[in-house]
């Protein structure tokens, strides 16, 4: 019977389900948020380096089951994350990238971090990049924008679908995309929405970091009678008192929430506060636009009614 080289993930990683292939060559570990897991393989021929531990895009070979444990900590536990730049959507390279390094993201770091900041630049060779964690909230997809003045930026980039209403009631899911910077303390900071029906194009653009004002200009400049249907629109979906990051929401459709201070208590009291929040252009069927008759602590109703 082939020995389990693997058999020390169950041990390391109790908390986790580990799935064995039937010649104990290769483990998953699952991820229990359904995004992507973590595999390992085992190379019986490979005297030095018989752990390979791949996460998306990247992977890394290891010498022991010490170093294995060590790293896949440091996926699990948000240290460390895959990286892949991409050039007209073809990968090119990539790495694994720390933590404290997406905090203060930029161009100019990204440069040094790949190392192409010298006769070749990194936007010479790559338009694009994605960044990928144990925890899919931390995921973003961004691209370079070269400026006339020949300096080059960051902007994040979200391609999915959104909903909206027609005036016969009819909802349909259509294209959209957003880009953004992403700094918050920078009050030329910029979002773009876009969403595609029928063959036209229709934008909004802002300055909000939490792109209040950007899905308010989107709303204005779709056809009459065409609404957003989304979380940013609905009456259930809230900020959060104490600060929020962009594309973040918290999702009220089971309470009655009459004023700010319910909201904090709400925070105050319940740790699973965190558990409601959604994604500023996700819909579900209690869907309910905000209106003067019932408290929102959301600023898009009153941005769009300026």
């Amino acid at each position: 019977m082939t020995e389990n080289k693997l058999c020390f993930l169950k041990s390391a990683f109790p908390e986790y389900k580990v799935e064995f292939s039937d010649d104990f060559t290769e483990a998953i570990l699952v991820n229990p948020n359904y995004d992507e897991n973590i595999t390992v393989y085992y190379y019986v021929d490979d005297d030095f380096s018989p752990f390979c531990v791949c996460f998306s895009f990247q992977h890394r070979h290891l010498i022991d089951e010490e170093n294995v444990i060590d790293w896949i900590n440091k996926i699990i536990t948000g240290k460390k994350f895959a990286i892949e730049f991409f050039q007209n959507e073809q990968r090119k390279f990539g790495g694994e990238i720390g933590a404290d390094r997406l905090k203060a993201l930029s161009y100019a770091e990204l440069e040094q971090f790949s190392g192409y900041y010298g006769s070749t630049k990194l936007f010479q060779i790559a338009d694009a990049f994605k960044v990928r964690g144990w925890d899919s909230a931390n995921n973003f997809d961004a691209i370079f924008i070269c400026e006339s003045n020949w300096g080059t930026t960051i902007k994040k980039l979200i391609e999915d679908n959104i909903t909206l209403i027609l005036p016969t009631g009819e909802k349909v899911i259509v294209p959209m995309q957003i880009c953004w910077d992403d700094n918050e303390n920078d009050a030329n900071s910029r979002c773009e929405i876009c969403v595609a029906y029928n063959g036209v194009k229709y934008y909004g653009k802002g300055t909000d970091y939490l792109w209040v004002d950007a899905f308010a200009q989107l709303q204005k400049n779709l056809p009459s009678g065409i609404e957003l249907a989304c979380c940013m629109t609905c009456r259930y979906g809230n900020m959060c008192p104490y600060g929020n990051k962009e594309n973040q929401l918290f999702c009220t459709k089971d309470l009655n929430i009459v004023d700010k201070m319910q909201l904090c208590n709400l925070i105050d009291e319940t740790y699973k506060f965190f558990d409601r929040e959604v994604f500023s252009y996700h819909y579900c069927d209690d869907f309910l636009y905000q209106s003067d008759d019932y408290y929102t602590y959301n600023d898009y109703f009153l941005v769009l009614n300026k």
